[in-house]
Order: structure tokens, then C-alpha cells, then sequence
């Protein structure tokens, strides 16, 4: 019958898991990017703070993307000036690197701005806009922001699930390898030992592994 003390050691002393943090309501850091005060003024009214915040404001592309580089904002409202090149290519990148980004153009830029812009997932809005446009654009935002963020979760869990499954047979074949158990049966002593431990049967997987690195 196979034994080992000091896995066994081990493992008698983990402690079960804290309860697990109840998830608050997603709240999108957001980036306003305009040389007028109005756009600002207008969101900061309109924008329901349980939802945005905090609400920064830049005048600048590039002032933007210096902010950028200290907080990761989730939501931009980008007012391009005409012909501003620097404000598509912003919207674009801001797109591509997962923020939910709205680019309000000019009414004679607009055709061929929402044509560039939309393939990398910017939303192109006509100027002048209205307060209810704002309001319809936001919720429209928020819609996409929960359905990426999902979407992320699901991608994280099922890489997450994947590296489980890598750790547990690894340690599967150490336990059959050192203690020359079959695979069934060390397939049940993780298992159970989780069960017994009430941990995760990766935890249990990683501490076999260190076991036998350490060894």
C-alpha cells in the first residue's frame, strides 16, 4: 500500500478558503476627450455616477493617451475636430486594446469616418448630437461593456479549467511515478483529499507538485 508522511503533513495543514467575495456592480471608468467644456458638462449631468466612474475629461488626443497610461479607462466619448486623424487613430487603438469607445464626428466626415472606424468596433456618432442621442449612445455602451465583459469570463474560465485539468494529471503521474498508485487511484486521492480539505483539487495538485520538486 502506498504511503508518503510528508504529503500528507501537508496537506492535514491548509486551512479551507475564506468565503468568497460577493461581486459589486460594474462600474466603467470613463475618458472624455474634447477641446469643448460642453461634451463634459453634458455627460457629467447625464451619466449615472453608480455606473461611470470617476468621468475624467482631456482636451487632447494626446493628452489622453497620457492618461491612459495611468488609469485603464472602459468607456470613451472622443470628440474629433475635422479632419482629426489623431482622435480616429486614438478611438482605434482605445478599441483594440477592449475599452467601449464612441467617436462623435462631423455630419460631412461622418460616412466615411464610421466606415474606417467601424471594422476595429468604434461607435461613429453624427454631430451636433442631443442629450437624448447621449443618453441612447451610453446605454448602448453599457450593453456592449457587459457583453465583453462576459465574454472575457467565459474565456478566462475556460483557460483556467484547461490549466486545472494540466496541473491534476501532472500530479497524477507523480503520485503513480513515486507511489506507484494506478491512475484511478490517484485520480480518487485528489479528489478526496480536496473533498477533505474543502480546497480546489488544483491546490491539492499544486502542493503534490511542490512535494516532489522539493524532494
Amino acid at each position: 500500500m502506498w504511503q508518503n508522511a510528508g504529503l500528507c503533513d501537508i496537506l492535514s495543514n491548509i486551512d479551507a478558503p475564506p468565503g468568497a467575495r460577493r461581486e459589486g456592480k460594474t462600474i466603467y471608468s470613463t475618458l472624455v476627450v474634447s477641446q469643448s467644456d460642453k461634451l463634459f458638462g453634458m455627460l457629467s449631468e447625464l451619466l449615472p455616477s453608480g455606473l461611470f466612474a470617476p468621468v475624467d475629461s482631456v482636451s487632447s488626443p494626446k493628452e489622453a493617451r497620457a492618461a491612459a497610461r495611468e488609469r485603464v479607462y472602459e468607456m470613451y466619448f472622443i470628440n474629433a475636430q475635422h479632419n482629426d486623424e489623431d482622435a480616429r487613430s486614438l478611438a482605434v487603438d482605445a478599441a483594440e486594446s477592449g475599452a467601449v469607445v464612441l467617436l462623435l464626428v462631423a455630419a460631412c466626415e461622418y460616412g466615411s469616418v464610421r466606415d474606417s472606424v467601424r471594422t476595429h468596433g468604434v461607435l461613429a456618432v453624427r454631430k451636433p448630437v442631443t442629450v437624448p442621442m447621449m443618453e441612447q449612445a451610453a446605454d448602448f455602451m453599457c450593453a456592449i461593456a457587459e457583453r465583453q465583459r462576459r465574454l472575457r469570463s467565459a474565456t478566462a474560465s475556460a483557460e483556467e479549467k484547461l490549466e486545472d485539468m494540466k496541473l491534476v494529471n501532472r500530479a497524477k503521474w507523480l503520485l503513480i511515478d513515486n507511489l506507484k498508485m494506478t491512475e484511478a487511484e490517484a485520480h480518487r486521492y485528489i479528489e478526496r483529499q480536496a473533498m477533505e480539505r474543502c480546497i480546489r483539487k488544483r491546490e491539492v495538485a499544486e502542493i503534490i507538485i511542490k512535494t516532489y520538486k522539493d524532494s
